[in-house]
C-alpha cells in the first residue's frame, strides 16, 4: 500500500503510470527535493538533476552511514522515464542496464586518464574502448550474471578519429579474452586492457622483452611464452604434414 508522508511540489503519481504490480509497493515519501520509495524491499530515491532527474538506490552500511549509487539519469523534465526504469529494474534486475550511471562515469574517467577512446552502446548494452593496438568490448552475460571481455587486435598500431572508432569497433570481429576471466565489476577489465596493451607496446612483439617486475607481469609473460611455443610446435607439425602429403 502506498503511504504518502507529505507532498511538496510533486503531484501524486497514479499506480497505472508506474506500470508495476501493487505488491511491489511498500512505502513512498514525497519530500521537498526528492521522492523516496521502498519497492520490493529496496529503497530508491528520485531527485532533481539539472533539467531532468536521477534515480538512486540507497542503504545504511554496517557503520550506520547512508550510502547511495546512481542507477539512471534522464534529461527529460518528467518523472515518467524514472518510473519506467524502476518498473524494468524490478522486473528484470541488472540485465535491464548492467552498466549503471555511476559505473559508466567511473569507467569513462578511467579511459580518459589512460587516453583510451571509449563509448557505450545503449541499444546493445556493450561498452567499447580502444588502445593503439586493439578494439576491446565488455559485455554482460545474463546466463552467468557476470561481465566478460572480448578482444579484436590490429595488425599494427593504429589510431582512429571518434567517428571511425565507433563505426569500426562495432563491425570488428572479436574473440573471448579467456585469461581476463569473468567479473562482477566491468570497470576492472580496463586495468587488464591497459596493462595488456602497454606490455605489448613495450615488448614490440618479442615475448622475451615483456615486463616481469611484478608477480602478475611474470605470470602474463610466461603465458605469452607458452602460447608462442604452442604456435611454433603447431607450425612444425603442419610443415611435416605438408611434406608427407607431397611424397
Amino acid at each position: 500500500m502506498i503511504y504518502l508522508k507529505y507532498l511538496s511540489e510533486y503531484e501524486v503519481i497514479h499506480p497505472k503510470l508506474l506500470d508495476l504490480d501493487e505488491e511491489f509497493f511498500q512505502e513512498i515519501y514525497f519530500k521537498e527535493h526528492k521522492i523516496e520509495l521502498k519497492l520490493d524491499g529496496i529503497w530508491f530515491s528520485i531527485q532533481k538533476k539539472n533539467e531532468g532527474y536521477e534515480v538512486l538506490t540507497f542503504w545504511i552500511d554496517k557503520g550506520g552511514v547512508k550510502q547511495n549509487r546512481v542507477l539512471f539519469v534522464t534529461e527529460e523534465d518528467s518523472l515518467v522515464p524514472c518510473f519506467e526504469f524502476l518498473a524494468d529494474y524490478l522486473r528484470y534486475g541488472m540485465a535491464v542496464n548492467p552498466f549503471d550511471y555511476e559505473c559508466l562515469r567511473t569507467m569513462n574517467g578511467t579511459c580518459e586518464a589512460w587516453k583510451m577512446k571509449y563509448f557505450y552502446d545503449k541499444d546493445s548494452c556493450i561498452y567499447y574502448c580502444m588502445t593503439k593496438l586493439a578494439f576491446w568490448r565488455i559485455r554482460y552475460s545474463k546466463r552467468k550474471s557476470a561481465f566478460y571481455l572480448e578482444h579484436s587486435p590490429f595488425l599494427k598500431p593504429t589510431d582512429f578519429n571518434e567517428t571511425e572508432f565507433r563505426e569500426n569497433a562495432i563491425k570488428a570481429r572479436y574473440h573471448f579474452q579467456g585469461d581476463a576471466g569473468q567479473k562482477a565489476n566491468p570497470g576492472s577489465f580496463l586495468t587488464y586492457v591497459h596493462d595488456h596493451d602497454r606490455a605489448k607496446l613495450i615488448s614490440g612483439g618479442n615475448v622475451n622483452r615483456l615486463p616481469s617486475s611484478t608477480k602478475k607481469e611474470k605470470k602474463y609473460k610466461q603465458m605469452a611464452i607458452n602460447k608462442k611455443r604452442r604456435k611454433q610446435t603447431k607450425r612444425v607439425f603442419e610443415l611435416l604434414d605438408m611434406i608427407s602429403s607431397q611424397k
